[in-house]
């Protein structure tokens, strides 16, 4: 794997008050029409009606004295309840923000296709052959942000025998002949996790989370690049066609690497790093992330980015959903004789020809566990030889993980549901999982007190490109979403300035309930029993996509199940 070419050092107005005019003081008329007052210099119709007017006034005033303890009394206790004095009985606990008026929880950004040039990148292409793609938006100008990228790859998983790529294929297939035949658009890349193939794509993308912060925030305006996945590998594979990979082309590393040097080349960061050497700008900050198989690249490349930057950038790493655990076989003879997640990660580092290549694996990794080398590509192992600096996004119910354990496959329901176990059985495999995530975010902050998680405990999968990102927050903290929470962790390192001013999102109907935190840069879900989601978690719909998590799945399982496989035109 080629390093980066870094090149050396050396290179309306406010409302006028209306004027002339006088109130008349009808003095005239009203001498004309009273009658003529007694001669005497003592009314006593004057004297009678004084008292009154005392009483009057003390009855006033002691009814404004009255009202205004109360409220008072009930901003008092409202503060007690908000700071988790008090037990709220309601799921929809109310959310506090600066300016309701200039907060929006639907953000979005839109970024431009780019097709990566195949005599620059030749091998940077997706597993049916075509160009692989990034979308891009540049740093808003005069912002004083275009020192800033932010880099994010997408999830789907991977594939590693002929049955699961066959149904990537067919699902991309059946997409593509919609397309062709003029009986739908291009779609945005984000709804089609499993695609095997650049051609479904659109020219451009509207996405939200992370990539559309309110205007306040540091990293609002930076420039943007969204990764899109179709390489079916995880982002970790160099494979060319041939009878071992089904014919297809397995290219994920090479495509992250293209990206990051066109980055390097084409979009600005060599210049940053030559102003920053030459004293005439800021340090280059890149923060490289990504969600589910996005995020567990990130995990296994991020390091050695850093390295090839070394002191001419700083880099960060955002990792959501990315974190898998090494669950019991018990556990695992619940997902009816699926491989476990251990036996999937065993057969990928065969499959994609990884082992002792040291540059991915990590040398410190390999010497520690020779003999079970795959732990150095499995989340809950190797997140602990990681240095770079981090903010990780995990559910404590991780709907990956849940599908995993609980459905055959995905067994669809007549009505459209997937199967489930028993109640019971299920709520105590949620608490084993929960505890072994709070466990393992527990001892890595020991290592590395500095690094941020941020840990619902709601049944979801991947945040950080929606709306969940700006508006989720957790024990009773009204004020740190996980967009927050990723700001707070790269100002602790002094990459960025987090702004306590700046108002932000809010949506009262996905508010948790949970406990006070345990501290600045840790933010969890700490609910009884452990695993059980804490308040309202909102069944999450994708507006921008208008489609959940679930119905994606549900989508591709019924089309790679009812379309035969594409032709070479097709893909």
């Amino acid at each position: 794997m080629e390093p980066l070419e870094i090149s050396p050092p050396g290179g309306e107005p406010p409302g006028i008050l209306q004027q002339g005019t006088q109130k008349p003081t009808f003095a005239n008329e009203k001498t004309a029409l009273m009658p003529r007052a007694p001669t005497s210099r003592s009314d006593p119709l004057e004297a009678a009606i004084k008292p009154c007017r005392f009483v009057a006034l003390s009855v006033v005033l002691l009814a404004i004295f009255a009202i205004t303890g109360a409220l008072m009394w009930g901003l008092f206790w409202l503060l007690f309840l908000v700071d988790g004095g008090t037990e709220s009985s309601s799921d929809e606990l109310p959310c506090y923000i600066k300016d309701p008026n200039i907060t929006s929880a639907t953000y979005t950004s839109r970024l431009l296709r780019v097709n990566l040039s195949m005599s620059r990148y030749p091998k940077a292409v997706c597993n049916d052959g075509s160009a692989g793609t990034y979308y891009i938006k540049r740093a808003i100008p005069n912002l004083g942000r275009d020192h800033i990228w932010n880099i994010h790859f997408q999830g789907g998983y991977w594939c590693t025998d002929a049955s699961q790529c066959q149904r990537r294929r067919n699902a991309t297939a059946y997409h593509w002949k919609k397309i062709y035949r003029e009986e739908s658009p291009l779609l945005e890349p984000q709804k089609t996790w499993y695609s095997t193939t650049s051609k479904l794509w659109a020219r451009s993308l509207q996405i939200g989370g992370v990539f559309a912060p309110p205007r306040c925030s540091p990293l609002y305006g930076v420039n943007q690049i969204f990764v899109p996945f179709c390489s079916s590998d995880a982002w970790l594979g160099e494979l060319d066609p041939s009878n071992q990979t089904f014919g297809m082309h397995f290219q994920g590393l090479t495509i992250w690497r293209a990206v990051l040097q066109e980055v390097l080349q084409r979009r600005g960061l060599q210049a940053a790093i030559d102003a920053f050497r030459g004293g005439r700008g800021k340090k280059p900050l890149l923060l490289v992330g990504g969600y589910s198989a996005g995020a567990r690249a990130t995990m296994i490349h991020v390091d050695r980015l850093r390295g090839e930057l070394g002191e001419s950038a700083n880099v960060y790493a955002l990792m959501d959903s990315g974190v898998w655990l090494d669950i019991p076989p018990e556990a695992e003879a619940k997902a009816k004789g699926k491989l476990s997640l251990k036996e999937e990660t065993m057969r990928a580092i065969d499959f994609f020809n990884l082992r002792d290549k040291a540059d991915l694996l990590d040398p410190k990794c390999l010497e520690d566990n020779p003999l079970e080398q795959w732990k150095c590509i499995f989340s809950q192992y190797r997140l602990a030889y990681v240095q770079t600096p981090y903010t990780i996004v995990s559910s404590q119910r991780d709907a990956f993980m849940d599908m995993k354990l609980f459905a055959d496959g995905i067994r669809l329901m007549p009505d459209g549901e997937t199967w489930e176990a028993d109640a019971e059985e299920k709520r105590e495999t949620h608490r084993v999982i929960a505890e072994r995530y709070l466990s393992l975010a527990a001892e890595l902050r020991r290592k590395k007190p500095g690094n941020v998680w941020f840990m619902h405990a709601c049944l979801e999968h991947a945040a950080s490109i929606d709306q969940r990102f700006l508006n989720w927050v957790t024990n009773k903290d009204f004020h740190t979403t996980m967009m927050t929470a990723l700001e707070k962790g790269l100002d602790h390192f002094g990459y960025i300035e987090y702004d306590h001013n700046c108002s932000r999102p809010c949506h009262n109907r996905v508010v948790l309930d949970g406990s006070p935190l345990h501290s600045d840069l840790l933010f969890q879900d700490v609910c009884y029993p452990v695993g059980v989601a804490c308040g309202s978690c909102d069944n999450f719909s994708h507006k921008e996509q208008g489609v959940s998590m679930h119905n994606l799945i549900t989508q591709f399982i019924k089309k790679s199940e009812s379309h035969s496989a594409p032709s070479n035109r097709s893909t």
